[in-house]
């Protein structure tokens, strides 16, 4: 914006018509008006133009993560001879289960042994000429386990024993074929051995103390009539089968 100011001033004269002196004359004078004029120019300023920023929003890919859920597997299954164990099978509980059979080895004779292990008389006296391979495992397992212990192989009879674990899904027979090496496989220490003996009726039982080399060592009760290691061949014949508790045992 810009501003323009001035004064316009008229002339000035002195008139003496009647040729009057110096001394008389009348001046006269003729003064324009006092004009101020002002002039005002207003030149339009451009306003800056404001443009408001442009945000881009940043993009963000989010990549959900992939879970495979795989279930823990169980100890193992059977279908007839196919049972394959799956984990160590070796629990603090079964190494507790060997131990305490080995603490037994000073009993050397079926009284001692019936005494310790075996069922009474009605009478409350010792049952002798009984045999208490089964007697021993189970009273080693209760001293062990106690209430987890299934009542149900609470038995004196190694058929008893077989029957019911297998009923609870325990129970798992020898392949007719690559034996040891199922053995290896298969049987912890801490399991139950079943073995096939003289008669369709006659069964051993045995606590299995280490597997290896295609043998299976053994802590049996009523074994030549004492608590002792016996190693068997796990490809021999009379390996019936093998119960593994470990469910009971978590």
């Amino acid at each position: 914006m810009s501003i323009n100011w001035g004064i316009n001033l008229g002339s000035f004269g002195a008139v003496n018509p009647f040729g009057a002196s110096a001394s008389s004359y009348m001046m006269n004078y003729n003064m324009c008006a006092f004009n101020p004029f002002f002039n005002f120019n207003f030149s339009p300023v451009a306003m800056p133009v404001f443009s408001m920023p442009t945000f881009q929003m940043p993009t963000f890919n989010f990549t959900l993560p992939t879970f495979n859920f795989t279930s823990t597997p169980s100890e193992g299954s059977s279908s007839g001879d196919t049972f394959t164990r799956t984990g160590s099978g070796v629990t603090g509980t079964k190494s507790s289960i060997v131990s305490k059979a080995q603490s037994y080895s000073w009993v050397k004779s079926d009284y001692d042994g019936n005494r310790l292990f075996s069922p009474k008389n009605p009478d409350g006296s010792v049952k002798t000429n009984w045999g208490w391979c089964c007697d021993f495992t189970v009273s080693v397992y209760k001293q062990v386990m106690g209430s987890k212990f299934p009542s149900s192989l609470n038995t004196s009879s190694p058929i008893v024993l077989k029957d019911n674990a297998d009923k609870l899904g325990c129970y798992h027979k020898f392949p007719s074929s690559s034996r040891a090496e199922w053995a290896q496989q298969n049987i912890k220490p801490g399991d139950i051995l079943i073995m096939s003996g003289k008669g369709p009726s006659k069964h051993h039982v045995a606590i299995v103390k280490s597997v290896h080399d295609g043998k299976i060592e053994t802590i049996s009760g009523n074994s030549g009539n004492a608590v002792k290691s016996v190693t068997y061949n796990a490809s021999n014949a009379s390996m019936y089968g093998v119960i593994n508790l470990d469910k009971y045992m978590a």
